[in-house]
């Protein structure tokens, strides 16, 4: 069985470009001299040079594609065919170059995303595949086609990230280039500014129809207020941001309704909650400081066994944990954020969250759990007990319990298109064409931090990360307010 539509489309917007190079030499195999030096499959051309139309014969193209991928990966036969594709993803292919001239070399980020977009590519079709021992692809063996794809990824990336790393120079006082754009607080202040700016005006929408507290003086009472009893801090498992505090400050703080709501005010309710989301997700990346992910990011929870925000109750902060994999090693990181990032954030968890559900009713099931055997792509259930016999409702509920950042109203986690969105459009004293892409906004971000340490630790040599922990934390603070 396929994978769900919800996947395949945000998959598509993602990598669907660079994974198109890959088609192009699949469907081009005869016409390569080169692919006729190599024992390959047997591919219908016709069917995917199809000419009537790219939408025609669709799901006959997918299936074949599929089938030609798995049999390449499982065969070890295919192995010098599968090395041909991987080294041909460096080249710029087009359906019309000059046979006289050679082959122009793709630049090294290009050729990451390309070999990443293969890579989500094999993924999805062994997953689709549903064999019994279609995992046995993913072995790290030496002679394994997966395997040797995966060590020449992570060539490619390391010279990406060091040709990124060359492309940062510095701009006196206080400024770096990134790839000839210039970076350095001012974009972060402005940039953080413009996502508070825009959580704001969506406050104001919704208290046209509810009646809402106030964002900042509500965190503020909710943090810094000693009198007010909190049930429990710290690092318990289970425990939950949402009930920290009495039933009675949930009752000062929660919105009610200066009318009945129509149907098309939870819209536009609900709609606005989900900017407001995007726009907390920003304020707290450009807030966090670095190294930052987005699937970091992605799966905050405020509850349940796999909650990674706390809040700390010397600092009355908010507290983030978080844990990837970083050369086969889990890395786990602890990042404090700014008073205002925290009431933000607090409020979003206390004030919001409990609208949202609300609104949105108690018959809600847009999330499905998965099924007895099934694949949990997002990662979202790994820590449920029981979630294979839960209902849509019951495992919907759960899910909005504990995890920050969801796309209600497709059932998921808040996706990297939406949230990359801002990214083009501001800050808005930028101009479009000097804007930092997310990735290069990373680099630029760790470059400024470097600058930063070698001024406030009077240190010019490169300062390894677990001496700077409290540095970074200063920076990012106030390089957010």
């Amino acid at each position: 069985e396929p994978l769900v539509t919800k996947y395949k489309l945000e998959t598509l917007e993602i990598h669907g470009k660079h994974a198109g190079v890959l088609l192009f030499l699949i469907a081009n195999l005869h016409q390569l001299s080169l692919g006729q030096q190599v024992e390959r499959p047997t591919v219908d051309s016709e069917l995917l040079l199809d000419r009537i139309g790219e939408l025609h014969n669709t799901e006959a193209k997918a299936a074949h594609l599929q089938q030609l991928l798995y049999i390449v990966l499982k065969e070890e036969r295919y192995m010098d065919l599968a090395n041909l594709f991987t080294r041909l993803l460096l080249f710029r292919l087009s359906a019309h170059f000059d046979i006289r001239k050679d082959l122009e070399v793709e630049e090294m980020e290009t050729v990451r995303e390309r070999m990443s977009a293969t890579g989500v590519w094999i993924k999805c079709v062994i997953i689709s595949e549903k064999s019994e021992d279609q995992l046995n692809i993913f072995q790290e063996e030496s002679h394994n086609i997966w395997s040797k794809f995966t060590t020449l990824y992570h060539k490619v990336a390391k010279e990406s990230d060091q040709t990124m790393t060359m492309n940062i120079n510095r701009v006196p006082p206080d400024c770096i280039r990134v790839y000839g754009k210039t970076f350095g607080r001012e974009y972060i202040k402005s940039f953080y500014s413009d996502m508070q700016y825009e959580f704001d005006q969506q406050w104001s929408k919704l208290d046209r129809v509810l009646t809402m507290t106030p964002v900042e003086s509500t965190g503020k009472m909710l943090l810094e207020n000693y009198r007010i009893p909190w049930a429990g801090h710290g690092y318990r498992a289970n425990f939950s941001l949402k009930d920290m505090f009495p039933q009675w400050i949930h009752d000062q703080v929660s919105p009610s309704m200066r009318q009945p709501l129509t149907q098309l005010d939870k819209r536009e309710v609900l709609g606005a909650i989900d900017k407001m989301t995007v726009a907390l997700m920003w304020m707290i990346w450009l807030a966090a400081g670095v190294p930052y992910t987005f699937s970091e990011l992605q799966v905050l929870a405020c509850g349940g066994d796999q909650q990674n925000i706390y809040v700390d109750s010397e600092r009355r902060c908010v507290q983030i944990i978080t844990r990837s994999f970083k050369k086969g090693n889990l890395k786990e990181d602890f990042k404090w954020l700014d008073k205002r990032t925290s009431y933000y954030l607090v409020y979003y968890v206390t004030v919001l969250r409990k609208t949202q559900i609300s609104v949105l009713g108690e018959n809600y099931e847009a999330f499905e759990p998965p099924k007895e055997g099934e694949v949990d792509l997002e990662g979202i259930w790994e820590h449920i007990e029981g979630k294979c016999n839960m209902s849509k409702k019951e495992a919907s509920a759960l899910i909005m319990d504990q995890y920050l950042f969801l796309d209600a109203k497709l059932g998921q986690l808040m996706s990297r298109r939406r949230f990359l969105k801002p990214s083009e459009e501001h800050p808005n004293y930028v101009a479009s064409p000097e804007r930092l892409s997310f990735k290069q906004l990373k680099f630029g971000r760790m470059g400024l931090l470097r600058q930063y340490l070698a001024s406030s630790l009077n240190d010019s040599k490169p300062v390894k990360t677990a001496r700077i922990d409290l540095a970074m934390c200063r920076f990012a603070a106030s390089s957010a307010r």
